[in-house]
């Protein structure tokens, strides 16, 4: 399995997620952040960019996974925050991703839990529809 985290110190995490084989995953806006979730034993970035989520980081998605993967060449890289399509997919992969997250494409789908109305209203919007919020959790 894995646990993906953010936000703070996971050492617990990761000492858990290890007696069963487990890895984790964490969510990470910058190089100082993945440095540290690193040194508490992340096997792998979720790169956050300023799309993701309206919560992301300062910095662009497509720019923030290659300056990642040119910084952790030896760790696998999701690429979240604006990828929805099998070129956004595509362009992360050109970058140095490894994956991609797609959260809104996936709250959409059939088996999502999320309410008609909001599947509806996320399909119809448009770029000029994105929220920014004023907290920060990524």
């Amino acid at each position: 399995p894995i646990v993906n985290v953010s936000l703070g110190k996971a050492e617990w995490i990761a000492d858990g997620l290890s007696q069963y084989g487990g890895k984790m995953l964490a969510t990470v806006t910058n190089q100082k952040h993945a440095q540290a979730a690193l040194e508490t034993g992340a096997d792998a970035f979720m790169v956050t960019g300023h799309e993701a989520a309206a919560h992301g980081g300062d910095v662009t998605s497509l720019v923030l996974v290659q300056s990642m993967a040119e910084d952790f060449p030896d760790v696998p890289i999701v690429g979240a925050g604006g990828f929805a399509t099998g070129k956004s997919l595509h362009a992360a992969l050109s970058l140095g991703a490894d994956a991609v997250a797609m959260g809104s494409r996936m709250a959409v789908t059939q088996e999502s839990p999320l309410a008609q109305q909001a599947k509806e209203s996320i399909v119809k919007a448009s770029e000029h529809e994105t929220l920014y919020g004023k907290n920060f959790d990524g």
